[in-house]
């Protein structure tokens, strides 16, 4: 975030979302870093105290601070609610194990959230690196791509198009906030804003049926697996389901792979369909395939998937007979 705003537009333009709120509505503000704090809790506009800016540094622990809000917004009856996120970066924490667990605790706060009939928007920064795996953001909200020049207006007319300015004039919430700065060290801001809103959630269903056949092959190559990538002929099944594990299993690759058995492949026209029945965490370009939904795999398309204990990475390729 230093390096994306270093003139702190984030702060900005998040008193100025709060400014367009009506007195009646409730928000709520939580920075998060490598641990998540609530700069104010869930409370009537009117009521809100003054919170101070904060300074850039620590992980993103965006799994924990996703977990929070929703903890925060389930207990809530107005049916009218968001979550905004703005973000500069991919989940990442100290280890590899906490940077798994707070994907997973994202993966499942969305899932929570998508239930709720809650939506997500997210003020997705530029990165200074960009990360596949988990750049996972865009698979589960309406990503607004944002840089720290028009972060502020984009805020602003989001607010309009979203919220609308409400009557009488929206409350100049970033007139009465004093510019403080305190010494909070995380890196990121997220904003729970009770606001109206409508915003459909995309269900994909389950791996269904089709009658098309296959036409490609899988290369798979396994985390820490010394060999070069495995291919895997798929023409040979039609137009028959297959699971990740059998795949696995005919390719001689007998390591832990829990739930592998629940990721149903089929056949589409263009590709294959892939299913997540697990508890993995499965990822395409930065989407991530929620439990219970599926997503059509295309031509030279990447799928990282994460198991408990290991990964593994697909590549589709079609390779149509003669």
């Amino acid at each position: 975030m230093n390096d994306s705003d270093p003139r702190k537009q984030a702060m900005v333009a998040i008193k100025s979302m709060l400014g367009f709120l009506k007195e009646e509505d409730k928000a709520a503000v939580y920075a998060f870093g490598t641990d998540v704090e609530e700069l104010y809790p869930l409370s009537f506009i009117k009521n809100q105290p003054v919170f101070n800016e904060i300074t850039y540094a620590g992980y993103t622990n965006t799994g924990e601070a996703a977990k929070r809000a929703l903890e925060v917004l389930k207990t809530e009856s107005d049916p009218k609610k968001s979550v905004v996120i703005v973000t500069d970066g991919e989940i990442m924490m100290p280890t590899k194990e906490g940077t798994l667990v707070s994907a997973q605790e994202f993966a499942a706060a969305m899932e929570g959230f998508s239930r709720e009939k809650i939506p997500v928007y997210i003020f997705a920064l530029p990165m200074e690196k960009e990360e596949a795996y988990y750049s996972i953001y865009s698979g589960y909200a309406k990503s607004i791509p944002v840089t720290e020049a028009n972060l502020v207006v984009k805020a602003e007319e989001f607010m309009r198009n979203e919220v609308k300015e409400p009557e009488p004039a929206p409350v100049p919430y970033t007139e009465k906030v004093k510019e403080e700065v305190s010494v909070l060290p995380y890196a990121l801001v997220a904003v729970v804003l009770g606001i109206l809103a409508i915003w459909s959630w995309r269900k994909l269903g389950d791996c269904g049926s089709s009658n098309a056949l296959y036409s490609g092959k899988l290369v798979v190559r396994v985390a820490g697996d010394e060999f070069k990538p495995y291919v895997y002929d798929l023409l040979r099944h039609g137009g028959e389901k297959l699971t990740l594990s059998g795949i696995l299993k005919n390719l001689g690759v007998f390591a832990d792979f829990e739930g592998s058995e629940k990721l149903v492949f089929t056949p589409s026209e263009s590709g294959v369909y892939l299913f997540n029945g697990s508890n993995a965490t499965v990822t395409k370009k930065g989407d991530i395939l929620l439990k219970g939904e599926r997503f059509e795999v295309l031509s030279n398309e990447r799928v990282h998937i994460a198991f408990e204990e290991n990964e593994v990475d697909l590549i589709y390729k079609t390779l149509k007979p003669n």
